[in-house]
C-alpha cells in the first residue's frame, strides 16, 4: 500500500508560495492488476490542521471498506497534481465519469 499527500498552496509576500497547514488530502493506493489500482481517499477540512498520520488511517480504512477502482492512466492523471485543490478537481472529474460523486466516494 502506498500513500500520497496533497497540501493546499498558499502565498504571502514574506514567504512566497508555501504549503498551507490547513486542509489537505491523503490517497491510499494498491495495485490489484497490471493496469488496475484501488484507492481510498481522506479529505481534511480546510479549517483543520492537516495530519498525515490521521489521513493515512482514514484513507486506508476507505480503501479496505469501499475502494475506488481506477486504471493506471487514471491513477497517473490524478496523482500528477501538486496540490489538494487540483487533485480534488481531477478526482471529482474521474468519479463523475464512473457515475460516482465525491461526497459518496470520500466519506
Amino acid at each position: 500500500m502506498k500513500f500520497r499527500h496533497f497540501r493546499n498552496i498558499a502565498y504571502s509576500v514574506e514567504q512566497g508560495f508555501f504549503y498551507h497547514n490547513l486542509g489537505g488530502i491523503t490517497v491510499a493506493s494498491e495495485q490489484i492488476g497490471e493496469n488496475t489500482f484501488q484507492i481510498g481517499v481522506s479529505i481534511c477540512n480546510r479549517d483543520d490542521n492537516f495530519c498525515k498520520n490521521l489521513g493515512r488511517i482514514i484513507a486506508k480504512a476507505r480503501l479496505v471498506k469501499n475502494p475506488i477502482t481506477v486504471t493506471r492512466e487514471e491513477m497517473e492523471e490524478i496523482l500528477e497534481e501538486d496540490n489538494a485543490f487540483a487533485f480534488y478537481l481531477a478526482a471529482e472529474h474521474l468519479l463523475n465519469e464512473k457515475g460516482l460523486t465525491a461526497s459518496k466516494a470520500f466519506v
